[in-house]
């Protein structure tokens, strides 16, 4: 007796969908590894990069000589989290 069409097919299906599933699953694992591997090398140190700009712009919010410029500081300032207080006693101390 021969094995119905549909057998035959699901078989098939089967052999061709556990492929494709173990394909995406091994590509899915080198992504993530990749991905691991490349973010820190990729993004370099942030929190230096944002210390630098608030350092700038709290020495041009200090020396602000007209209205424009010291809103424009006091918003990057506010946008940045920047630490008035800490550049303050920063500043004490030099």
């Amino acid at each position: 007796m021969q094995p119905d069409a549909t057998v035959v097919v699901a078989r098939q299906n089967l052999i061709w969908f556990s492929a494709a599933g173990l394909f995406m699953v091994a590509m899915m694992v080198l992504t993530i590894v990749t991905i691991s591997y490349m973010v820190p090398v990729a993004i370099p140190d942030a929190g230096q990069e944002q210390r630098q700009i608030c350092d700038r712009v709290f020495k041009d919010f200090m020396a602000t000589e007209n209205l424009v410029d010291l809103e424009r500081a006091k918003f990057i300032i506010d946008r940045l989290n920047c630490s008035v207080a800490r550049r303050l006693k920063r500043q004490e101390g030099e």
